[in-house]
């Protein structure tokens, strides 16, 4: 990773943002939005540097901010124990349907010290659009 990488081009700290990519490129901010959601409106050129801009800053979407927006997590909250081999191949076996529905598999696991109670609790505070509770 380069040097302005970890501060991002306005010389803050934190994780590189489409501001900071925008920047880079010397495009506006809702350019940069445009090419990284993959909608029309930006010529190939323009495209390629986006990318190539956000792959050397190590862009990455911040999904927190994805939910705020659309209003929809599209999160599927998992509870699960991690006592039987069972559970492991459940939660291995949820996670193609949901990509290939665009939904993200979060998992909430029951173990010593921590209930199902406080594991669903965390499940919802992600906004889990659904519960698949096993155990």
């Amino acid at each position: 990773m380069d040097t302005d990488s970890a501060a991002g081009t306005s010389g803050r700290l934190g994780r590189p943002t489409m501001r900071d990519v925008a920047a880079r490129v010397g495009v506006s901010q809702t350019l940069v939005s445009l090419v990284l959601r993959n909608a029309p409106g930006a010529s190939a050129e323009t495209r390629e540097r986006v990318l190539r801009a956000a792959a050397e800053l190590g862009y990455r979407p911040d999904t927190a901010a994805q939910v705020l927006r659309r209003n929809r997590s599209r999160h599927i909250g998992v509870l699960f124990t991690m006592r039987q081999p069972f559970d492991v191949y459940l939660v291995e076996a949820i996670y193609p349907p949901a990509e290939r529905r665009g939904y993200h598999v979060v998992l909430g696991a029951i173990g010593a010290g921590r209930d199902d109670r406080q594991a669903v609790e965390e499940l919802l505070a992600y906004r889990s659009e659904a519960l698949i509770l096993d155990g």
